[in-house]
């Protein structure tokens, strides 16, 4: 199944609370404390609430928040709960693996976790600045498609 809004929506009826976790950071260059606000609900309420808000907050803002704390927050998180269902159907459309590029500054030794399926974006971005790292994977591998 894949994320669906009338789901979480009625599960934040339950669970008001969660929703505050996009108004903890209130600097843009520091959104851990939004991060760590909704990991404290990881495991105690619905697994599409939480798959929902942190989709939010990947997409929102990953300023000050580390590649392993992100990757912490989506440990045990399936991606047809945070995935809707035509990120699905693409995901399934690239056949068995997939080439993706990250621009980046060239003191980023491990590269972090977003990418582009088109190298021309990568080297376009706000955070290319003179390093491009290229890899091929599996699309079983893919933690999050947006």
């Amino acid at each position: 199944m894949s994320l669906n809004n009338r789901v979480w929506l009625d599960q934040l009826d339950d669970y008001p609370e969660v929703a505050d976790c996009i108004r903890q950071s209130g600097n843009p260059h520091d959104a851990l404390p939004s991060y760590e606000y909704l990991y404290k609900f990881k495991g105690k309420i619905p697994k599409e609430l939480y798959a929902y808000y942190l989709r939010r907050l990947l997409q929102f803002n990953t300023a000050n928040v580390s590649v392993e704390m992100r990757l912490k927050m989506l440990e045990d998180v399936d991606r047809n709960d945070i995935m809707f269902q035509e990120e699905l159907e693409a995901v399934q459309g690239f056949g068995e693996s997939i080439t993706v590029f990250r621009g980046t500054s060239k003191d980023e030794e491990l590269p972090g976790l977003s990418w582009s399926l088109k190298r021309h974006i990568a080297e376009s971005s706000d955070f290319y600045r003179g390093r491009l790292f290229k890899a091929t994977i599996p699309t079983s591998k893919i933690l999050l498609y947006l």
